[in-house]
């Protein structure tokens, strides 16, 4: 473009956007922001697609870019359209995915008098965002979308928001493009990692003889998987994931435990509590990992390795610590740690093994059995066939609840990179958009969406999205009638009082129908396969209930009261201690 030639704001953002790479946008019109939507016809590489709900939206963008890698914003108006993304926003970054709100505002001559559908959104995005601005005029506009995507994807990934006035979007300038320099005074990216931290850490690591890992986000974020892996087969070191590491790397690799934490596996967890290093690699020690904060830890010593400096010693102490990129840290660190045997670690592995046998026992009787009471089918024994269907193969994007749990445990992910679910933040309703995001990054692979009844209904309405776009995605509701982690709580604690957790649902197949969906009811076991099957092969969408037993409950627990020796093994043992 000539850079004597004006435009006005909404072009200079299209503009900038499209030449950042940005193919897809997702999002709502409305008032304050129909300038840049009327902009849009003058833009016809960008891809616009509609939701039904803001959130939504959200949900579609870091789905995509959660599989993609590449930013798709989200452009919605002023008022309860930015205030609807929030969620999806606060979301993104307690799970560190880059996301651009581009939120529409009011006129900048009305700010502050309360005019129709105006709010504070840079108030209010601020504490969920890594920035939040709101250029004054069209001249400051290119920069701060530089900046913004800038800051969304360096460092620590994360949302960041620009709230643009309407009169902003109309006013001519000559500044249509983003500058070289940026000018983000105290941003820093990541460090290499220091020598002298490497060594301490390498000479902890090479004296330790029943050392874990423990592998978070940061694994996939990095794309640090071959690098975790060449350390783990060097050393020899185990490996337990965060909800977020899961499909790191392969579920069938001898090293990798399996999850760890709250529902994690009993083989995981019983390594932690009895090793002497932890490596903790681009995790951060939540309260869901943790367990009881002040038991955490204590008889090891504990190495962290994470970009963000904020998240070293936040929530436990550490005896050494590395700040700096994890992928570089991973190849430079392997240079220094000595090559270890089975053998050197025979007495731990054997623990470990005796651990997985129970763990194999308990499970293969569940899956086995396949029914729990009133013959209603088992989750587990449901993700389990899903898992066995797929060869753990497929893109799995799970809502939150007792069903992501048993699809965290049971689905033995063999792909980088193909769990998407909602760790930090826990949202209901992020299944179904999600899902839809990661369709349209990986548009000729296999997406499963797996929800409870609860959360499925929460962003029901993208069910219109996927038929606009006409997208084919399997679509399973685990429906056991109630909130179901809730209830597992107030069985075990709340002395079985149900307070507003059972739902009364609707008819999913009138639901499915009104969509234009192929929709199938699956009660028996031997159902389940055939109906894997033919959802796999239907052409389009279809929607899978899957009529599931009530009582069922996650096993092995660790409450947040509770240290690693405290875990709770079994439904049994969860009663006698309740008891007590």
């Amino acid at each position: 473009m000539d850079k004597a030639q004006k435009l006005p704001g909404s072009d200079v953002l299209l503009s900038c956007l499209e030449k950042s790479g940005v193919e897809l946008l997702l999002g709502y019109t409305g008032g304050a922001i129909m300038p840049t939507f009327d902009a849009l016809q003058r833009f016809p590489n960008l891809r616009f697609i509609t939701s039904r709900h803001e959130q939504g939206a959200g949900f579609i963008a870091g789905g995509y870019t959660r599989a993609c890698g590449k930013l798709a914003p989200v452009m919605v108006t002023s008022g309860p359209g930015a205030t609807n993304l929030i969620t999806a926003v606060a979301d993104s970054k307690m799970d560190s995915v880059p996301m651009l709100a581009i939120t529409g505002q009011v006129n900048t001559e009305v700010i502050g008098t309360d005019a129709f559908q105006e709010s504070d959104i840079v108030g209010i995005m601020y504490p969920c965002t890594k920035f939040a601005s709101m250029p004054l005029s069209s001249d400051e506009l290119a920069l701060t979308i530089g900046q913004s995507i800038y800051i969304a994807t360096h460092g620590r990934p994360g949302p960041v928001c620009i709230d643009l006035p309407k009169n902003v979007q109309q006013e001519l300038t000559n500044n249509i493009e983003i500058p070289e320099d940026l000018d983000l005074p105290g941003f820093e990216l990541p460090n290499l990692p220091k020598k002298a931290d490497l060594e301490i850490a390498a000479k902890i690591i090479n004296k330790a003889k029943r050392p874990v890992i423990l592998a978070g986000h940061g694994i996939i974020l990095s794309q640090s998987q071959n690098e975790l892996q060449t350390i783990m087969e060097k050393t020899q070191i185990p490996a337990a994931f965060t909800v977020h590491g899961l499909s790191s790397i392969p579920a069938s690799n001898a090293l990798n435990l399996g999850m760890m934490g709250m529902h994690g596996e009993i083989e995981a967890n019983r390594a932690i509590q009895n090793a002497d290093v932890l490596i903790a690699l681009g995790m951060r020690f939540d309260d869901r990992v943790t367990g009881k904060i002040s038991e955490f830890g204590k008889n090891q010593k504990i190495i962290h390795v994470e970009v963000d400096p904020s998240e070293i010693g936040k929530n436990v102490a550490v005896d050494a610590s590395i700040n700096a990129d994890l992928k570089e840290t991973l190849i430079e660190l392997e240079k220094l740690i000595e090559v270890k045997t089975t053998e050197d670690r025979l007495e731990f592995f054997q623990t470990i093994e005796e651990n997985k046998l129970i763990s194999r026992d308990a499970y293969s009787r569940v899956f086995k059995k396949g029914y729990g009471q009133n013959n209603r089918l088992l989750m587990a024994r449901v993700v389990h066939e899903l898992s066995e269907f797929t060869n753990g193969n497929d893109n799995v994007v799970s809502d939150v609840g007792q069903h992501q749990m048993f699809t965290a445990k049971f689905y033995k992910f063999e792909r980088f990179n193909t769990w998407f679910n909602s760790g930090g933040l826990g949202t209901m309703g992020f299944s179904l958009p999600t899902a839809i995001g990661v369709k349209l990054a990986r548009p000729d692979e296999e997406v499963w969406s797996i929800n409870g009844d609860g959360g499925f209904q929460m962003n029901i309405q993208e069910l219109g999205t996927i038929k606009q776009e006409n997208l084919n995605i399997n679509i399973l509701i685990l429906n056991n009638e109630y909130l179901g982690m809730v209830k597992q709580w107030q069985d075990l604690f709340y002395k079985k009082n149900y307070a507003q957790t059972e739902l009364i649902n609707p008819d999913f197949e009138h639901i499915a129908k009104a969509y234009g969906l192929a929709y199938k009811k699956v009660e028996k076991v031997e159902e389940i396969i055939p109906a894997l099957e033919w959802s796999k092969f239907q052409t389009g969408s279809t929607i899978v209930e899957f009529l599931c037993d009530k009582s069922e409950l996650v096993f092995p627990m660790i409450s947040t009261s509770m240290s690693y020796d405290q875990m709770i093994l079994h439904e049994e043992d969860a009663r006698s201690r309740v008891k007590e």
